[in-house]
């Protein structure tokens, strides 16, 4: 099953190159969303710190 001389036996640790490009795809798909999720969240506090300080200062 290790190294054999087969290298599309089941078992074998080598991707094909549609599996690198799917791998890749999901991975970059995955740092945009994250990107984007971190960037609205650090929005979302800038606003509620905002909003908090003209509260303070209605006061």
């Amino acid at each position: 099953v290790f190294n054999g001389a087969n290298e599309e036996a089941q078992g074998s640790f080598s991707i094909g190159a549609t599996m690198t490009q799917t791998i890749t795809v999901a991975l970059v798909s995955f740092c945009l969303l994250f990107s984007a999720l971190m960037i609205t969240r650090w929005r979302q506090l800038r606003l509620q710190d905002r909003i908090e300080s003209l509260r303070e200062e209605m006061e």
